[in-house]
């Protein structure tokens, strides 16, 4: 699979996806959601390990009954059924210890770390050495699927609200006349003192019950509400030129409807690589899967 360029110089191009998927049964379906959800509130230690770490947690409390974790938790009932059902919640429970806490260090430690943003790239600092070691430790040892690092990432941060009237200013000055700059300059200062302050004290609150303030109020008010086609001017995501097809506009159109739809199919299977390798939010695919 190949591409000309303006050299003549054949690149292959690599899909994001696979061409060959099958549309899956509702059996398939329900297991690949089950697995993916799974695979993504185990991240990154994969299902195999989880199991096998509660399988042994329970063959050991089975062989020592006696244990002190046990022993502090009272039965319920004296039946078997009862024992090893207490057996089996605290296995579980043994086994998913070390996963929060890995997951609570690489959403405090790993993907809250910005540093590199803000650094020149040929001069890195030495945490962003060690970011970047542990992003490609990462990478090769647990590859994240589509979803996986979303509840890992930090939300959203509400900025201050002098500052955003400070950077809405910078960024308009140069475009506006002086008198039409300082007129907006003295909204802008009636608007921090009066309404805006209410305003950022019911964004505030409303962050703290939500990973992101934005999308509702940027889907609602922002993409919804243009009058200006989605798909040409703000949804352009997919094309076809992964395989080119020298045909007719019918035989065109039918190949882009199967490339779309083994790309709706590898956001359903996760399978899509995530953005940035998972530290850049991926649950926008989810609105249009």
């Amino acid at each position: 699979m190949t591409i000309q360029t303006t050299n003549s110089v054949a690149k292959p191009v690599r899909p994001p996806f696979s061409l060959d998927a099958k549309y899956p049964t509702a059996l398939g379906r329900w297991t690949t959601q089950f697995y993916n959800s799974t695979f993504n509130r185990l991240y990154p230690v994969k299902p195999w390990i989880f199991a096998t770490t509660a399988a042994g947690s329970f063959a050991y409390y089975s062989r020592f009954p006696k244990s002190w974790i046990l022993s502090a938790i009272p039965d319920i009932s004296k039946s078997e059924l009862a024992r090893y059902a207490k057996i089996g919640l605290i296995s579980l429970f043994t086994a998913y210890i070390p996963v929060f806490l890995l997951r609570k260090f690489l959403r405090h430690f790993y993907f809250s770390y910005k540093g590199f943003l803000f650094e020149n790239p040929k001069k890195p600092s030495w945490k962003t050495k060690v970011w970047a070691a542990c992003h490609q430790l990462l990478k090769i040892l647990a590859p994240p699927r589509l979803n996986s690092c979303d509840a890992l990432l930090p939300p959203q941060p509400v900025p201050a609200l002098k500052d955003t009237i400070e950077e809405y200013l910078n960024t308009i000055e140069p475009i506006v006349s002086k008198d039409e700059y300082d007129s907006v300059k003295t909204m802008a200062k009636k608007f921090l003192h009066e309404e805006g302050s209410k305003l950022q004290v019911y964004v505030t609150l409303y962050s703290y019950f939500t990973d992101n303030y934005v999308t509702p109020f940027w889907e609602k008010y922002a993409y919804w509400y243009g009058r200006e086609p989605l798909l040409i001017s703000s949804s352009v995501a997919h094309v076809d030129l992964i395989e080119d097809k020298r045909a007719n506009q019918a035989v065109r159109a039918a190949h882009v409807v199967y490339i779309e739809a083994l790309s709706m199919l590898s956001m359903y299977n996760q399978t899509l690589k995530p953005l940035g390798d998972g530290i850049v939010c991926s649950s926008h695919y989810k609105k249009t899967n």
